[in-house]
């Protein structure tokens, strides 16, 4: 079930290269981002790895795909999940966080799971021992859309609204 390379290669064609926006909320303290990731997010993974902090401008491609599976694929459950609702959820956690992903889970499977845990895993697989992953996956795309639509009302975040939307609708077309 797991299909890591492929949806790391469709969440790296939308994060794109590096950007420096100081308006994006994830550029944490406005040192940019790769890919991606934050440059706070490389300082902790190469100090975790015993190396010396460098900018995220010259992270390497095994470094980009160590922070990905490690700090979003696994956490979330993605490679104990079938491929299309993986996608889905990997993009959510790169993209919203992790614990977004186990929010919007509590929130459609009416889950008591405090994180991607066993509990959470099982009441996924029982919901989906019901329903279809379709139905799955397009409740959680609808979901996200009515966060990146409230979360666009706060401050400047508004400027950003389109290519959310035109980010899940490119993930929405992988899945369907």
């Amino acid at each position: 079930m797991d299909n890591f390379k492929s949806a790391l290669n469709t969440v790296l064609k939308l994060e794109g290269g590096y950007t420096d926006n100081p308006s994006d909320l994830g550029n944490i303290n406005g040192s940019g981002t790769m890919q991606g990731i934050t440059q706070a997010t490389y300082d902790s993974y190469r100090l975790s790895s015993q190396q010396t902090k460098k900018a995220v401008k010259s992270i390497s491609a095994i470094e980009v795909a160590a922070i990905y599976r490690n700090q979003y694929w696994l956490p979330s459950g993605c490679n104990l999940m079938p491929a299309k609702l993986a996608l889905l959820v990997f993009d959510c956690a790169v993209n919203m966080g992790n614990a977004k992903v186990v929010q919007y889970f509590q929130e459609l499977l009416g889950s008591k799971a405090t994180s991607m845990n066993a509990q959470m895993l099982n009441d996924i697989n029982y919901y989906l021992s019901k329903h279809s992953e379709s139905d799955l996956v397009g409740a959680f795309i609808e979901r996200r859309k009515q966060s990146y639509r409230a979360f666009a009302k706060k401050g400047n975040q508004q400027v950003f609204l389109q290519g959310w939307l035109n980010r899940l609708e490119h993930i929405k077309g992988e899945v369907s």
